[in-house]
């Protein structure tokens, strides 16, 4: 590839960085890319029998002629090995599934192979049915590989779209897609990590190349394909199949609905189990996937259990398929720890339990049995991605795990009792998993889940450990003793030692601003140092080590503070983060799916907490460390009461005033606790009061979270503001006053909570009544399906009153109070006179599409 003299502008996009030309012998690539059953025989054609036209608007014209071309090719090929080519350029294709359509994932295809042998389902025009892909350009200069421009790498960011939408349609292990430029051509090989391409060839003068691709991609080496790419463990659903799954899902899956979208799912899949034995499953539900090319490509199907004559056994089953990074630990190991940590438990006399964390059947990590087998000799179906020489770093490997825990999505339970006890149950799981040596670190809405069990009761559990550590395998390289209290010691020692730097660096730039004087900091200094040498660490642990267990990891909403924390600095994460997940979990369901009441300026920052990371973790620190409660459920005291209670515990885990170095964080005993005792009367709690706010089932799995215009609100539901009116980020948070609104009349206050040891919730149960009566005279709660601009014009009126210009000044971003007056206007009624008055509609709000989606994941890179 030419270099270009500006790499500044040279491809923003990311595959651009993965796509590699190995060779520049044409030969040697077919060799080593497409390997063949058997050999190809001799081309008869001398010359591309057709004619290429080229040049602008001729694009029409040349795929006539190619198609016509590539039939003379293949005429010799076995009847049910001769691919058929299609012109398609008349259709948009959707994506291959609707959970990943957003709309703009249309594409027309220019021409297409399909295969006799394949049981494709009409139309024709859909990915599933598409075995090959040919891109054509009737310019040679539009090679991609030819130049950097931002054309260029929008022809590379289709070609990567047509390989992700085959791959993800087919369950392609790799695909291959063919570029024309005129009358050169390249072939592409598309994996999880990125390309390789051949050299440019002439095809019009060597059709010979052409036609031996074209024999190699219909007979490949490996056992079970039907063209390169395909995973031999995975066979295509047949009509036979499709029949089978409607009768299955009648007897045991009733909720299931057989449709034109559904059907797409069925397939059968064999996975292996250790004792060499074959599992067969017969698939008929996609519940989520990711459908980027450059990821883990995670996908989690349902399917039915068959026996060895595939006959349904009755059972149902949860698979996840994901390429995961060979650098990293697999997340099989993980749950091979925990099942080896709790057997070894069971020996030494105690009897640990894996409740509350999902159950793993089988497994494999295809990609490491792939290395073992190549290593003997055996040709490689693809498991593992390709990678340049020396380099493992972006290598990734294909693992498929079965589940007997069928879950349902949190946001679906039929009572507040419901979601609490799911959540109490996964805190227990996260409980057992932290003594046996696994920290989940990725708490969220897709990772807990609940489990409507037999008798009719409800439970809930944890699963993906994708991104989970293992304390014991750091503790063993680190050459301590592997034990829980060696690693509650460290972690409290790391804790030690970050509260001290950063309080010697507030202190020294503290100095040195007041001061200005270099010899005011240099004494600063020398107390920093001083007070960091005060104790000498217990624990000397490798920097490099220490690196992966202060990874910023999980879902960006649900993270704990010290997490969010931005300094490289940071703590450990700990259990204790994980914790105070479980109460951003819970905070986000009830706010979302239960009408509620807040008050307008803690409504107002619901934007802030759940869905902007620009702000860090001063929002969320806002949020706990407020003097009164920020919400409440009214008709639900004990939901009201445990919300409370948790979030005065969260107050232990963070550094404040109040709080020591050796201060005592809180543990999964005081968090069931109060669980159990909000739990003890299932009668106290309401019995129907999820409003159903059920999102796109794409947003509930994904975990992308989407960008809306959603408008500000004051109480009851829901709460996104404009991007404008956020407050801007304060150089102290801890330090700023949050805006009150108008003080209530003396007889509807709210009496003031203490923070003793109970929670600072003592007086909630004697109190409740009396702040329901007052909260349904000032407000009232508001259904969640309100429209969003009855919902804005409330919110305007509400902001308008409750603050006065003078906080709205101290709180805008520069420059951007007029946006702010114009909003409120737009609110208020006028009075004839030029100026506008506050509307006397209450301060109620519902939803905006925003909050109804979850967010968006952050990964590890």
């Amino acid at each position: 590839m030419s270099s270009s003299s500006s790499q500044s502008e040279a491809y923003d996009c990311k595959i651009f960085q993965n796509v590699v030309e190995p060779t520049s012998n044409i030969n040697a690539f077919l060799a080593e890319f497409a390997p063949a059953s058997t050999p190809p025989p001799k081309c008869l054609d001398k010359q591309f029998r057709a004619k290429i036209y080229t040049g602008s608007g001729r694009e029409p014209k040349m795929r006539e002629q190619i198609v016509k071309g590539l039939k003379s090719v293949v005429r010799k090929f076995p009847p049910g090995k001769r691919p058929k080519f299609h012109d398609l350029s008349r259709h948009f294709i959707r994506a291959p599934f609707a959970m990943c359509d957003d709309g703009e994932n249309a594409h027309k295809i220019d021409v297409c192979a399909t295969l006799p042998e394949l049981d494709g389902i009409p139309p024709l025009a859909r990915w599933r049915n598409l075995a090959l892909v040919f891109d054509i350009r009737s310019h040679a200069d539009e090679d991609p590989m030819a130049k950097n421009s931002k054309e260029h790498e929008q022809c590379f960011l289709r070609l990567t779209s047509l390989a992700q939408n085959t791959m993800l349609a087919q369950g392609k292990l790799y695909a291959y897609i063919v570029g024309i430029y005129g009358r050169k051509a390249r072939l592409y090989r598309f994996d999880r990590c990125g390309a390789v391409c051949s050299p440019l060839f002439n095809y019009t003068t060597e059709p010979r190349i052409l036609h031996d691709f074209l024999w190699r991609f219909v007979h490949p080496k490996f056992d079970g394909c039907v063209v390169l790419g395909d995973d031999p463990t995975v066979k295509r659903g047949t009509r036979a199949d499709r029949s089978l799954v409607q009768e299955l899902a009648k007897q045991y899956d009733p909720a299931y609905t057989y449709t034109a979208e559904t059907k797409k799912a069925i397939r059968r899949v064999t996975v292996t189990q250790d004792d060499g034995g074959k599992a067969t499953y017969l698939v008929y539900k996609l519940i989520h996937t990711d459908p980027h090319l450059l990821s883990r490509a995670s996908t989690v199907w349902e399917a039915f259990a068959l026996n060895g004559n595939g006959e349904a056994t009755g059972k149902r089953v949860v698979i996840k398929e994901a390429w995961q990074y060979t650098s990293m630990p697999s997340e099989i190991t993980f749950y091979h720890d925990l099942q080896e940590a709790a057997a070894a438990s069971a020996e030494s006399g105690t009897k640990p339990s894996l409740s509350g964390i999902v159950r793993l059947e089988g497994c494999n990590d295809l990609g490491a049995r792939e290395v073992e087998t190549f290593a003997r000799g055996t040709p490689r179906p693809g498991y593992r991605t390709m990678r340049c020489e020396g380099s493992r770093v972006h290598e990734r490997s294909f693992v498929r795990m079965v589940f007997g825990t069928i879950g349902t999505p949190l946001y679906r339970f039929k009572s507040t009792y419901e979601v609490a006890c799911a959540l109490r149950d996964a805190i227990e799981g996260h409980r057992q998993a932290y003594q046996l040596g696994l920290i989940h670190r990725d708490i969220s809405v897709g990772n807990v889940m609940m489990e409507r069990k037999a008798d009719g009761t409800v439970g809930g559990f944890i699963h993906d450990l994708d991104y989970a550590f293992s304390w014991k395998r750091f503790l063993a390289a680190a050459g301590l003793p592997v034990d829980l209290e060696t690693w509650e010691r460290y972690v409290r020692e790391e804790y030690r030692r970050v509260t001290q730097e950063k309080t010697a660096s507030a202190a020294e730039d503290a100095e040195w601003d007041r001061t200005m004087s270099h010899s005011a900091s240099q004494t600063s200094r020398d107390t920093a140092e001083s007070s960091a040498q005060e104790e000498a660490p217990e624990f000397d642990v490798n920097p490099a080590l220490q690196k992966e267990q202060k990874r910023k990891t999980g879902t960006t909403p649900y993270m704990a503070m010290e997490v969010l924390d931005n300094d490289q600095n940071r703590d450990v994460h700990d259990a204790r983060h994980d914790l105070e997940s479980f109460l951003w979990l819970f905070i986000w369901l009830v706010m979302r799916q239960v009408s509620h009441t807040l008050d307008h300026c803690t409504a107002c920052h619901y934007n802030v907490v759940f869905e902007s990371e620009a702000y860090g973790n001063w929002p969320k620190h806002r949020w706990i460390f407020l003097e009164k409660r920020p919400i409440m459920v009214v008709g639900n005291e004990p939901l009201t009461k445990l919300l409370e209670s948790f979030r005065q515990l969260c107050r232990t885990n963070h550094r404040s005033k109040d709080n020591e170095l050796n201060a005592r964080w809180m543990t999964h005993e005081d968090v069931l606790n109060i669980f159990d005792e909000a739990l003890e009367d299932p009668d106290q709690w309401p019995k129907a009061d999820n409003i159903q706010q059920e999102p796109p089932m794409e947003f509930a799995y994904s975990g992308r979270w989407r960008q809306s215009d959603g408008t500000a609100a004051s109480t009851v539901t829901n709460h996104s503001i404009p991007e404008q009116n956020l407050p801007p980020v304060p150089a102290q948070a801890e330090e700023e006053v949050l805006p009150q609104p108008d003080p209530a009349p003396a007889a509807d206050a709210e009496p003031q909570r203490n923070s003793a040891s109970d929670g600072g919730n003592a007086d909630a149960a004697a109190t409740l009544a009396e702040e329901e009566a007052s909260v349904r005279e000032t407000t009232r709660p508001l259904h969640a399906m309100e429209t969003r601009a009855r919902a804005a014009a409330r919110t305007r009126a509400a902001l308008a009153a409750g603050a006065g210009e003078a906080q709205q000044q101290r709180r805008s971003r520069p420059g951007q109070a007029q946006k702010r007056r114009h909003g409120q206007e737009d609110g208020a009624e006028g009075d004839g006179s030029g100026t506008s008055r506050p509307s006397k509609r209450p301060r109620t709000a519902g939803p905006s599409r925003r909050a109804r989606e979850p967010p968006r994941r952050t990964r590890r890179l």
